[in-house]
């Protein structure tokens, strides 16, 4: 089984190749556009190996409910330790991350949208089988706050958002709602994506 997302996996329930794809990290002074190392966009991967294994489980529309719901307390359970508001589930955000994540199985790997409108964004891949797909990924992002230094977001030094990107999105003060799709390709490999609205990772700024 292959999870690619932020950071070694939680949950206790997988283990797995892991890959990081960064999360856009925008300008406090020019909202609609998001910078890197000093002010302009390039995504980065980082790649962090554990051993897989095979995994075989069916899914169900009840299981995926099941695990929308859990995916959205993950959330707010690491908003809370920060002192940080709930969020709410959002239907047009979901709407929006499923074009995004039908769109992944046709180029067959992680990239980020580069006119998502507006929105934050995570995303996963996992290919294998397990009916927690969205509450793994969560997870996935959520184990980033060990990376993080509890400083301002910055685009250099170290650690800087690559490290913990998806984390401070997750948790990120000002936003209100998020919205999780997935999509899976002919070979098997499942795609998942979470839009955030208000976007956070603004440099400079602190997450909470």
């Amino acid at each position: 089984m292959h999870f690619s997302a932020g950071a070694a996996v939680g949950l206790g329930l997988l283990s797995v190749h892991v890959e990081a794809i960064v999360v856009p990290v925008r300008d406090a002074l020019f909202p609609g556009t998001t910078v890197t190392v000093v002010s302009t966009p390039s995504p980065v991967t980082v790649t962090v190996t554990a051993t897989p294994f095979p995994v075989t489980v069916t899914t169900t529309l009840s299981s995926l409910l099941s695990t929308t719901q859990r995916a959205l307390d993950l959330h707010n359970k690491y908003r809370a330790d920060v002192g940080n508001a709930a969020l709410t589930w959002d239907d047009d955000l979901a709407k929006s991350a499923q074009v995004w994540a039908d769109h992944l199985t046709t180029v067959g790997g992680l990239e980020h949208d580069k006119n998502p409108g507006g929105q934050g964004e995570n995303l996963a891949l996992q290919s294998g089988g397990t009916s927690t797909f969205y509450a793994n990924a969560v997870q996935l992002w959520l184990d980033e706050k060990s990376l993080y230094d509890n400083k301002p977001i910055r685009a250099d030094g170290s650690p800087n958002y690559l490290n913990y990107g998806h984390y401070t999105q997750a948790i990120w003060k000002s936003t209100t709602k998020v919205g999780l799709a997935l999509a899976t390709d002919a070979k098997g490999t499942t795609y998942v994506v979470a839009r955030y609205l208000p976007p956070g990772n603004y440099i400079g700024q602190m997450p909470y």
